[in-house]
């Protein structure tokens, strides 16, 4: 099941899956994303902060992936009650506040898929292939 862009109102979900909440307008990130850790967890892209906020009032997720360039982690988590783990991907360094709140950060495009699939799997606390 590839990774979807969801309308924050009628998520499309199997409720019995983990989410990962990814932040980004790529959907090709989304995709790879999704091949290295579903069907174990289910990946829901949100192509903007104002639609992942939505999705962060409306259920919970194990780890948000955010595209720095997307937004910053302070106007995303502004307001939720709770805050996953966090990891960003980053083209250049991200703002203070962001790598702070951050628990990895990655660089695009210069991180490998191992290193991707170690990281996302370290943050959901396996380090056990999916499948």
């Amino acid at each position: 099941m590839p990774a979807s862009t969801v309308p924050a109102a009628v998520p499309a979900v199997q409720l019995d899956v983990p989410c990962v909440l990814l932040v980004d307008a790529d959907e090709q990130v989304g995709l790879t994303i999704a091949s290295l850790i579903e069907p174990r967890w289910q990946v829901l892209r949100a192509p903007s902060v104002l639609v992942a906020q939505q999705l962060l009032a409306s259920r919970s997720f194990a780890l948000v992936v955010l595209e720095a360039a997307v937004g910053s982690s302070a106007e995303l988590f502004e307001g939720a009650a709770a805050r996953p783990a966090l990891m960003l991907l980053c083209q250049c360094a991200p703002d203070a506040l962001s790598a702070r709140a951050a628990d990895a950060i990655l660089l695009k495009p210069h991180t490998s898929g191992v290193a991707l699939q170690s990281t996302l799997l370290a943050l959901l606390g396996s380090g056990q292939i999916p499948g």
